[in-house]
């Protein structure tokens, strides 16, 4: 890893191990993927075992891919009650959003309160001098490393050969220099070269408070492109979501969200158990929400 420049922000090397994803990697902590049924880790014991036929291994493939495929419509981690394809909050979403929102919603991994990665994804803001470098550093490691091993698989999931944009939502409290922004556009190799101011918030997102809405930003106008929006965490998703919105209203082709962290309330529906199973799962760069099976 370089040393930080003298405007105090640092260039990555892909790293091989990330120290913010130290405990992830030991298995403390849910990673990306960790809602996934029964038959695809069946499926992935089997071929580790070699017991399928090649006939039977295509067969359970196909089916796991068009599985995923249909379930990852919005993938935002969430519980969905029975006989429903997405959580609560993204069908409430889509129906102010329609076709505004994204096409596609992929956590690396969820940040449960009180445990190391929620509190990496608020110190990285809300820490002072060094301390903010050195936690600003490790998330910037994480998307860098994401990204170069998954983004063509969010490309491939919205049925475009790329993004040709990456952007970040401005913040809609007043913060201005958001270390997301920094991270985003000077300090990540994979997304640097592709970063654009693209939005706005408008002079009354603040009173939208949570609530997903067409105005709470605006966007330059686009011809086409197809936009990765990053952000740093997810809860309502709604942020994201208007940002989605405001670009698709703009012109742009397909949009897609790839976000540090998912939060996830235990108090709610079947959440307590979700990450429970979660917690037997270990977290592997191998893996995403969108494919998550080994493909590496």
């Amino acid at each position: 890893m370089e040393e930080p420049s003298d405007d105090g922000v640092g260039r990555l090397e892909p790293l091989v191990v990330v120290r913010v994803f130290r405990y992830v990697e030991q298995g403390a902590h849910p990673g990306c993927g960790a809602e996934v049924q029964d038959v695809g880790d069946a499926f992935q014991h089997d071929l580790a075992a070699g017991g399928l036929s090649a006939q039977v291994e295509a067969d359970q493939q196909a089916a796991e891919v068009q599985r995923a495929a249909a379930a990852a419509r919005e993938v935002c981690r969430g519980t969905a009650n029975p006989g429903y394809p997405s959580c609560r909050q993204c069908h409430l979403t889509s129906n102010v959003l329609g076709t505004g929102v994204a096409d596609a919603i992929v956590p690396v991994s969820l940040a449960l309160k009180g445990e190391q990665y929620a509190n990496e994804l608020w110190r990285y803001k809300n820490a002072a001098g060094p301390q903010q470098l050195y936690f600003r550093t490790g998330l910037a490691a994480v998307l860098w490393r994401f990204l170069a091993l998954h983004e063509a698989c969010v490309a491939a999931h919205c049925a475009v050969p790329r993004f040709d944009v990456v952007t970040t939502a401005p913040s809609t409290s007043g913060r201005e220099n958001h270390p997301l922004r920094t991270m985003t556009a000077e300090m990540v190799d994979t997304t640097r070269g592709r970063y654009r101011d693209l939005l706005e918030p408008t002079s009354d997102a603040a009173a939208l408070g949570r609530n997903p809405s067409r105005s709470r930003y605006t966007s330059v106008a686009l011809w086409g492109e197809n936009v990765l929006v990053i952000d740093d965490t997810w809860t309502s998703g709604n942020h994201a979501q208007s940002a989605s919105a405001a670009l698709k209203a703009a012109g742009a082709g397909s949009v897609a969200v790839v976000v540090l962290g998912r939060h996830l309330n235990n108090s709610y529906g079947d959440t307590a158990t979700l990450v429970e199973q979660a917690r037997l799962r270990r977290f592997s760069w191998d893996t995403c929400a969108l494919r998550p099976w080994h493909h590496g």
